[in-house]
């Protein structure tokens, strides 16, 4: 080969260096995206985890659930008498572990907790309290006049009721 085929291929190598750039620009993008995609599933998955394991060790949270499974029970007997259970303190420990309930879904619905670690671990509780307190969430929500008390809590409940029976239907446990 001469020096001026040589040069005349590196010349139309050097056309394309442009789109080689571009290439290797957008490969560089697509991994740096992954990266952090991948690092943000790892602290919603962490956030997750650190949130269960201080309901299961606080002794605060505990206590709460402990109230709230008394309140529920108590629930069942008063339904039709929510005015007056509305002024005892099981109804304060049933809002106040709703409370506890909305601010998780909350951070599923924000993207600060990973949904399928907080679905595998706490969708039997959350679904089970909406459904003991159907009629306090109506209550607060009538009493305060305000229809979003509890929305993202009442909009996981539906979604994870969903997934549970679909999940059902395959033959898992939830």
């Amino acid at each position: 080969m001469d020096s001026a085929t040589i040069k005349s291929v590196f010349e139309e190598v050097a056309k394309l260096a442009p789109i080689g750039t571009a290439l290797i620009a957008s490969v560089a993008a697509w991994i740096a995206i992954r990266s952090l995609n991948a690092q943000r599933q790892i602290a919603q998955r962490r956030a997750a985890t650190d949130l269960f394991i201080k309901t299961e060790t606080d002794r605060d949270l505990l206590e709460a659930h402990k109230n709230f499974i008394f309140g529920a029970e108590a629930l069942k007997w008063m339904t039709d008498q929510m005015e007056q259970f509305s002024n005892t303190s099981h109804y304060d420990s049933l809002v106040r572990y709703l409370t506890i309930h909305e601010l998780i879904a909350v951070g599923i619905a924000k993207g600060a907790f990973d949904d399928e670690v907080c679905y595998s671990f706490w969708c039997k509780t959350l679904t089970e309290a909406c459904h003991a307190c159907e009629a306090v969430i109506k209550h607060v929500r009538n009493s305060s006049g305000d229809e979003s008390k509890f929305w993202y809590l009442s909009r996981l409940d539906n979604r994870w009721r969903k997934k549970m029976e679909k999940s059902k239907r395959r033959g898992f446990p939830f």
